[in-house]
C-alpha cells in the first residue's frame, strides 16, 4: 500500500493517499474519547430512547423502522435452555475413544428429549465413512459438555462428508459431523398447500397481515408467509444478457426457455406463529423485515406441513479438526456443526477451535441464538464454499459475543429467506486465503438477496465487510443485500496485500444494498491503515471501488444514493439491538 503522511495521534485525521484507496483514520485519543451522538437516536428526559425520522438526500431514514429484538432463542428472551425434560444420559468413555456410536445411542435413549452429558476429557467423533455422524432429530434435546476446553471432541481424520470425493463439497451445506435436523425440515419455505392469500400490502416491520380468509388458522398455529420473486424484481437484481436465452437468473424456466416464476426456492418466505386473530387479520409473533405487495406477485399463507426440529442445542464444549484423510493440502472438506430447519435453538459456549470448511452451518434455521461461540482456524480457505466460520442461512438469528478468526469468511449470509439477522458485540480477526488463492477474505452477504441484517458494535482486525452485488460470483449471486444497518463498526487496520499487490479487502466497508442501508460510526482502532468506507462498491457488471466516504457529516452516499452515512471515522453511542430489546413488550412470561 502507498504510504501516507502521519499526523499527531491526538487529532482525528482524514488522509487521501495516492492511488485508489482513501483512508479514514481515527487517532488514539479520538478512539478513547466519548462516543458521538447519532442524529438517528434521541434520548428522552426519562432515559428512554427513540428513533427520529430524518429527511436526507430526498428520502426519509429511520434506524428503528424494523424491530430486530425478536431474533434468537425464545425471541432472545432466554439465554439458558428452557422446557428441556429432566431425563439425562451420560457418556462414559476412555481418553481419545471414538464416542460417535455412544452419542447416537444416548440420543436414541431420549425419545421425548432431555440432555446428553459428555464429561471432561478428549474424545474422537466421526470415525469411518459417515455422511452425518451424530444426528439430533428429537425435539427438546441438548448435548452438553463440561465446559470449553474441558470437553474436547476431535473430528477423526477418516470422517468424510460424503462417500465420494465429488459429492463432498455439496454435502457440507446439508450435514455436519453433528447435525440438528429432522427429515426435510430445512425445506419449510416450500410450504404446504396454500390456504389463503394476503389482500393488503405488508409494510416493513408489520406485525399483522390481512388475508382473504382466516378460517383455516387458529391462535398458536405456525404458518409460512411467502412471495415468490416476480419478473420486474428479478430483472432489476439478477439479469445478465450474457446468459441468453435464460437471461433472468433467480427463476425457473420451461422447456421453451420461458421464465416461470414459480419456484419457492426463489422467494421471500417467513416462518411465523399466529398470536391473535380478529376477523381476517392475523397478528404474528415476529415483524416482517421487508415490504410485500400483492400487486407484484401473490403473497400466500399456508400452514406449516414440514416437521421441524424444535428447542434443541449444544453447550459447553470444544470441537477440533485436523486435515481430512487422503485430502490434498488445504483441500479438506467437512462441516463441524450443521443446524438445519431448527426452530428455537441455542448454541452457547461452543468453541470450534479448528475446522475443515464450515464451522457452524445453518440451513433455514429460525429463532436460534449463538452466544459466546467461536469459529477459528479453517484448514481449507479455498473457493467453492470453504473457510466459513458462521454460514448463515435462516431468519431471526442472533449472534452475540461471538468470534471468527483465521477464516476466509466469518459471518456470511445466503438465500432470499435469510433475514432479521443480528450480529451483536462480536469479533472478526485475521482472515486469510489459502496459499496462492486470489479472492476476498471478508464478512459478507454472499448469496441471493439476504436482508434485514444488523451489525451492532462489531470489532474487526484484518477483515472486511461487503454487502454488494456480486454478479456471477458464488453461483450467480448477483445482488446479495436488500437492506442492512452497520452501527458502530471498529476495524483495527493492517491492510496486508497478497501476491501481485492484490487487495483482499481487509478494513473495507462496502455496503451497496438494493433497497437501503445505514453505516453509522465506522471507525478505526489502532491499526496503521485505518478503515476505508465506500459507497457504490460492486462486482457487477464490472468491479468498481465506488467513492470513499471520508467525512463524519450526515450524508447519502454519492454513488448508490441508497446508504445514509454518519460519523465516519468516529465511534457512536449505544446499541440499536439493546435499545429495541429493552423497550419492547416481551412475549414470554
Amino acid at each position: 500500500m502507498t504510504s501516507c503522511p502521519t499526523t499527531p495521534s491526538r487529532l482525528p485525521r482524514t488522509l487521501v493517499c495516492l492511488g485508489l484507496l482513501h483512508l479514514v483514520v481515527a487517532g488514539t485519543t479520538t478512539f478513547a474519547a466519548a462516543p458521538a451522538n447519532s442524529q438517528l437516536l434521541a434520548k428522552s428526559p426519562d432515559g428512554t430512547w427513540s428513533f427520529p425520522t430524518l429527511t436526507v438526500g430526498e428520502r426519509t431514514w429511520n434506524a428503528g423502522a424494523h424491530d430486530f429484538s425478536y431474533a434468537g432463542y425464545n425471541y432472545g428472551e432466554r439465554e439458558d435452555f428452557v422446557d428441556i425434560p429432566a431425563a439425562t444420559r451420560a457418556i462414559s468413555a476412555a481418553h481419545n475413544e471414538d464416542i460417535t456410536d455412544k452419542l447416537n445411542a444416548a440420543l436414541a435413549a431420549l425419545p421425548s428429549g432431555g440432555t446428553v452429558l459428555i464429561p471432561a476429557g478428549t474424545f474422537r467423533i466421526g470415525a469411518g465413512e459417515r455422511a452425518s455422524s451424530i444426528e439430533v432429530t428429537t425435539d427438546n434435546t441438548v448435548i452438553k459438555g463440561a465446559g470449553k476446553g474441558a470437553t474436547v471432541l476431535r473430528i477423526d481424520p477418516s470422517y468424510h462428508a460424503a462417500p465420494t470425493e465429488s459429492g463432498r463439497q455439496t454435502a457440507t451445506f446439508g450435514a455436519g459431523v453433528i447435525t440438528f435436523s429432522k427429515p426435510n425440515s430445512g425445506t419449510w419455505h416450500y410450504g404446504g398447500e396454500v390456504a389463503t392469500t394476503v389482500t393488503h400490502p405488508v409494510s416493513l416491520g408489520a406485525r399483522s397481515i390481512t388475508v382473504a380468509n382466516a378460517d383455516s388458522f387458529a391462535v398458536g398455529d405456525t404458518i409460512v408467509i411467502r412471495q415468490i420473486m416476480w419478473e420486474e424484481f428479478v430483472r432489476k437484481n439478477a439479469s445478465n444478457p450474457a446468459k441468453a436465452p435464460r437471461v433472468l437468473r433467480w427463476t425457473n424456466y420451461d422447456s421453451a426457455d420461458k421464465p416461470r416464476f414459480s419456484d419457492p426456492g426463489y422467494s421471500f418466505s417467513f416462518l411465523r406463529r399466529v398470536l391473535a386473530k380478529t376477523g381476517n387479520v392475523l397478528s404474528i409473533d415476529v415483524p416482517i423485515p421487508r415490504g410485500l405487495d400483492p400487486a407484484n406477485k401473490p403473497v400466500t399463507v399456508a400452514p406449516l406441513r414440514v416437521p421441524v426440529l424444535r428447542n434443541c442445542g449444544l453447550q459447553d464444549l470444544t470441537l477440533t479438526a485436523g486435515p481430512e484423510e487422503g485430502a490434498a493440502e488445504e483441500a479438506s472438506i467437512g462441516t463441524t456443526v450443521m443446524i438445519k430447519g431448527l426452530v428455537n435453538g441455542l448454541f452457547k459456549n461452543v468453541e470450534i477451535a479448528s475446522f475443515r470448511t464450515i464451522a457452524f452451518g445453518t440451513a433455514h434455521a429460525v429463532n436460534v441464538s449463538f452466544i459466546n461461540c467461536s469459529a477459528a482456524n479453517a484448514i481449507n480457505c479455498g473457493g467453492g464454499g470453504s473457510g466459513y466460520g458462521f454460514y448463515i442461512k435462516g431468519q431471526n438469528l442472533l449472534f452475540k459475543n461471538c468470534s471468527a478468526s483465521n477464516v476466509r469468511h466469518g459471518y456470511t449470509t445466503a438465500a432470499s429467506q435469510t433475514c432479521n439477522i443480528v450480529i451483536k458485540d462480536s469479533k472478526s480477526a485475521d482472515y486469510r486465503f489459502n496459499t496462492g488463492l486470489i479472492g476476498e477474505c471478508v464478512d459478507d452477504t454472499h448469496m441471493k438477496y439476504s436482508y434485514g441484517i444488523l451489525w451492532d458494535n462489531h470489532h474487526a482486525k484484518n477483515a472486511g465487510l461487503l454487502m454488494i452485488n456480486r454478479g456471477t460470483l458464488s453461483g450467480d449471486a448477483y445482488e446479495t443485500c436488500g437492506w442492512a444497518i452497520v452501527w458502530n463498526y471498529k476495524n483495527e487496520g493492517y491492510n496486508t496485500k497478497g501476491p501481485g499487490n492484490h487487495d483482499p479487502r481487509h478494513n473495507l466497508i462496502g455496503v451497496t444494498p438494493a433497497e437501503f442501508g445505514l453505516v453509522v460510526g465506522a471507525h478505526a482502532g489502532k491499526g496503521p491503515d485505518g478503515i476505508r468506507v465506500y459507497d457504490g462498491y460492486t462486482r457487477f457488471p464490472s468491479s468498481r471501488r465506488g467513492t470513499a466516504i471520508t467525512t463524519p457529516a450526515l450524508q447519502v452516499g454519492p454513488v448508490a444514493n441508497r446508504v445514509l452515512y454518519e460519523h465516519t471515522g468516529l465511534p457512536v453511542a449505544e446499541s440499536i439491538y439493546d435499545i429495541q430489546f429493552a423497550q419492547r413488550a416481551k412475549l414470554l412470561p
